[in-house]
């Protein structure tokens, strides 16, 4: 079975992901192959995917693309909004095919997934639970909704980080990872740190990942006399050597997040780091409150939290214990790659067929946009851009200015981006 998968990149999660999903596995009768959609910024998860012995494209020519998706016997499009993903659907070619979608964002706020297109596909893969309580899913007819949706987790292989051990450092560190954008960050992020700094003078808050928004947080940090209690670390290659350098994970999500299987939440469980977010969205359907983790619902409870850790290595060591447990039980890599091939062999008792995308996402890249705008159309279309959520807001994930990069002639992302600037 030949599977070719369309995909912007392999940066992040979604390298995570198809590093995950592409592990050789014994009596494997699926050969997947990758095509991106533009060139790599980096290389990493690009190399561990060929190192699964699964060949990569970047960016090949159109008829090349099209003789792949001909020879397919499944072709997987991976969704999270992105512009040249956009694109890509609105210019499908029109031959017959098995068409998946894997949706990589819980299509619960911006972007938000429509029904119109899920139901172009074969069969759609939601990356978390929390996608089933989109309003349009919710609705749709539940015999047809079960038997063309599944849930396939976009992770990769935590059990690399399986093997992490505590090691001895100076004062109680809280990590944090990921982008320091808000369209993920939440906004009070810093006055979550101040209310958790109170429990001891020792406090370190460790931020790892892109440091955009940097100067920013220092600003606030600085408002509030917790400047020196930052600790920027940028990209790390050796995420491993981190966690084990971390007390605890307060992985503090804004309210609007997009996120679905959240590879911080399951890597950091992996390493036995006690993890805290807040009680919404994909979260909930990964932790179990103070078993795997913690959910709390305000920077008060986040500061409970922080002290029954802070004054007990034994809870820490337990709550970890029982996250580990739980990767294993419920998230191991290998069994998420048999459920996808599980889908797979459903998918091939169907027949091929010509798929058009271009109702679901409307003629112009202005109008592929606003197909995945629920509840802030109208401040679109009426140009009132006063307060819309970050998420609109970013250089990146979707945002007014990412489309812009790519299509920067079109006169509204032109418009918006400068309503929004202003």
């Amino acid at each position: 079975m030949k599977v070719l998968h369309i995909t912007p990149h392999l940066g992040g999660g979604i390298g995570s992901a198809y590093a995950g999903i592409t592990i050789p596995c014994e009596d494997c009768s699926v050969q997947h192959e990758v095509v991106l959609l533009e060139q790599p910024q980096k290389n990493i998860f690009v190399d561990r995917v060929r190192g699964n012995g699964c060949p990569v494209s970047m960016v090949p020519p159109r008829n090349d693309l099209i003789r792949l998706l001909e020879q397919a016997d499944i072709v997987q499009l991976n969704w999270w909004h992105h512009p040249l993903m956009c694109r890509f659907f609105y210019e499908f070619p029109e031959i017959p095919v098995r068409i998946v979608g894997w949706m990589h964002c819980s299509g619960c706020t911006y972007p938000y997934l429509r029904t119109v297109l899920l139901k172009k596909f074969h069969k759609s893969f939601f990356t978390t639970p929390f996608s089933y309580e989109n309003a349009e899913i919710a609705v749709w007819e539940k015999e047809d909704r079960d038997r063309r949706t599944g849930v396939v987790f976009g992770m990769g292989d935590a059990s690399r980080f399986f093997p992490v051990q505590p090691t001895p450092h100076q004062g109680f560190r809280i990590g944090y990872m990921g982008t320091l954008e808000f369209s993920k960050l939440h906004s009070q992020f810093l006055e979550f740190c101040v209310e958790a700094g109170k429990v001891g003078d020792d406090v370190t808050f460790v931020l790892i990942g892109d440091c955009g928004n940097k100067d920013i947080l220092l600003e606030q940090a600085a408002k509030y006399g917790i400047s020196d209690k930052l600790e920027f670390k940028g990209f790390c290659s050796d995420i491993g050597k981190e966690f084990s350098e971390l007390d605890c994970m307060g992985y503090l999500l804004n309210p609007y997040h997009f996120g679905a299987s959240e590879n911080v939440i399951l890597e950091t469980m992996a390493s036995g780091v006690p993890i805290i977010t807040l009680n919404q969205n994909t979260e909930k359907y990964l932790l179990t409150d103070r078993e795997t983790g913690f959910l709390v619902n305000d920077k008060y409870e986040y500061r409970q939290v922080i002290d029954k850790l802070y004054r007990s290595s034994t809870k820490r060591t337990k709550i970890g214990e029982n996250a580990k447990k739980r990767i294993r039980e419920k998230f191991d890599a290998k069994a998420n790659q048999v459920k996808l091939y599980e889908y797979y062999h459903e998918v091939m008792q169907e027949e091929k067929r010509v798929v058009d995308f271009k109702d679901a996402f409307g003629p112009t890249p202005s109008d592929w946009f606003l197909s995945a705008v629920n509840e802030e159309r109208e401040l679109f279309l009426n140009n009132r851009l006063e307060d819309i959520p970050e998420i609109f807001k970013g250089e990146s994930k979707s945002s007014v200015r990412h489309f812009l990069s790519y299509y920067p002639k079109n006169e509204r992302f032109v418009r918006w981006n400068r309503q929004i600037r202003q």
